[in-house]
């Protein structure tokens, strides 16, 4: 599935090296064990996340550190009001 939203311009991939200066300057300031995520928003501009990480989703809304805009969560199922955001038509049903 990640191939076809490749081919159809939907899904983009980046490797470590295209992030690691960035990780290395969001570290300290992430509250998080995640600053490989926010380095990630950072470099691709992504705005959505799927977490249920307290720290994490902390840290993707700090505009210090995801601005520009500031970044929405998908939490659970019930995250429906974000479905419009970013071609997000679709989110699946909780396990």
């Amino acid at each position: 599935m990640v191939r076809e939203l490749e081919r159809a311009g939907q899904a983009f991939f980046y490797s470590k090296a295209m992030t690691r200066d960035e990780e290395m300057r969001v570290a300290s300031r992430c509250k998080s064990d995640d600053p490989h995520i926010i380095a990630l928003a950072r470099v691709s501009g992504a705005r959505v996340l799927c977490t249920k990480d307290k720290k994490l989703k902390d840290d993707f809304k700090n505009l210090e550190l995801v601005n520009s805009p500031g970044g929405h969560i998908y939490e659970t199922a019930d995250s429906e009001h974000l479905h419009h955001l970013h071609g997000c038509p679709y989110l699946p049903p909780a396990r």
